[in-house]
C-alpha cells in the first residue's frame, strides 16, 4: 500500500514536470519592422518551452534560458516621462520592474500599455524602419532593464497574431 501510494506520488510528480516542460511558453508582445517599413506589433510565443529546474532554491518552478548578450542596461525613468519616437538600438528584451509604459506607433492603431512586474517583459526588434513612440505616464518612476540577444538573434518563436498580447495573470501559457 506504501509503495504504491509512494509511486501515484511519484508518477504525478513527474507527470507535472513533464507538463511544464512540454506545455507551457513564454509569451511577449513585440516590436517589430513590417514590410511597409513600419513598426509594428506583434503577439509572439517562443516555441522552446520552459523547463523546470534542478538548481536550489527554484528546484520544481517554470524557467525560460535567454540568449543575452552582455550589454544589459538598468534604466531608471522619470514619472511622466516622454521618451519620443526611436527604434530600439538593438533586438533585445526589455523588462519593466515598476511603473507603466505606454508604446504607440506612428501608422496604425495598436498600442500596448505595459505596467511593470509580473507581465512587464516585452521583446523590441524595431530596429530600422519608423520607429514607435514611448511614454511613461504613471506618477511613478519606471525602472527598465534592457537585456540585448545575442548575435541580435530572437529565440524561435511563432506569432500568435497582429497587435499586442493580452496577457491576464501571467505570461506563460499552455498548449502545444
Amino acid at each position: 500500500m506504501l509503495l504504491s501510494r509512494s509511486l501515484v506520488v511519484l508518477v504525478s510528480a513527474i507527470s507535472g514536470i513533464v507538463a511544464a516542460q512540454n506545455n507551457s511558453y513564454l509569451t511577449v508582445t513585440s516590436l517589430v519592422t513590417n514590410a511597409q517599413n513600419n513598426s509594428a506589433l506583434e503577439c509572439w510565443k517562443f516555441t522552446t518551452p520552459l523547463t523546470t529546474p534542478s538548481t536550489p532554491g527554484i528546484s520544481g518552478s517554470m524557467l525560460y534560458a535567454f540568449n543575452l548578450s552582455t550589454a544589459n542596461q538598468y534604466t531608471m525613468i522619470p514619472a511622466r516621462f516622454d521618451g519620443g519616437v526611436h527604434n530600439a538600438p538593438a533586438p533585445q528584451f526589455v523588462y519593466f520592474t515598476s511603473g507603466l509604459a505606454h508604446i504607440s506607433l506612428l501608422h496604425g492603431d495598436d498600442e500596448a500599455w505595459i505596467l511593470g512586474g509580473v507581465n512587464g517583459l516585452i521583446f523590441a526588434g524595431d530596429t530600422t524602419g519608423t520607429g514607435h513612440a514611448t511614454t511613461y505616464p504613471s506618477d511613478q518612476a519606471t525602472v527598465a532593464l534592457a537585456l540585448p540577444v545575442e548575435g541580435g538573434k530572437p529565440p524561435p518563436y511563432a506569432v500568435l497574431h497582429q497587435g499586442p498580447c493580452e496577457h491576464g495573470a501571467t505570461q506563460i501559457v499552455s498548449g502545444a
